[in-house]
């Protein structure tokens, strides 16, 4: 018995595929008869042709799979599209909410730095108070002893005079 050799049972298989007119490769029209015509009428043998065709019709086949898988629907892309603009409105809120934030925590921060710089002059004041009253005090205890000093230095000269 002899066996089939691999290549002509593939290509049988060629040739039942390359006779047929059209070839739908992922919803491409393509005409495989005619262009294994147009090969064996350049030079090519029958096989070769036809090899040649299945080949390019694979290629065709996975490259438009791939370009398939990289296309966006326009729907989708009008739906993503919307779904950004959403998500800009919504970040652009939240900055808009920030910044009020912002400007009301900047404002309670001048609020509370102007209140802390009253607080300091009023108690530099009050101690200025406080000091200049000492220093009046200790004035007057000063004069108070100087004449108690005079009134003594006094008595004693009368007492030896």
């Amino acid at each position: 018995m002899r066996r089939a050799r691999p290549e002509c049972a593939l290509l049988r298989r060629l040739q039942m595929r390359a006779t047929s007119r059209y070839r739908n490769v992922d919803g491409i029209e393509f005409n495989t008869h005619r262009l294994v015509q147009d090969l064996t009428h350049s030079g090519f043998t029958v096989g070769q042709a036809e090899m040649v065709t299945t080949a390019i019709s694979q290629i065709v086949g996975i490259s438009s799979v791939n370009l398939q898988d990289t296309l966006v629907l326009k729907t989708q892309l009008v739906t993503l599209e919307k779904d950004w603009h959403l998500q800009m409105n919504a970040l652009s809120a939240d900055l808009t909410a920030l910044r009020h934030q912002l400007e009301k925590l900047d404002a309670r921060f001048q609020d509370d730095l102007k209140r802390l710089e009253a607080g300091h002059r009023l108690d530099f004041s009050l101690e200025k108070g406080r000091v200049a009253a000492e220093v009046s005090a200790s004035e007057k205890r000063a004069t108070d002893f100087a004449a108690r000093l005079e009134a003594s230095l006094a008595a004693a000269r009368s007492e030896l005079a």
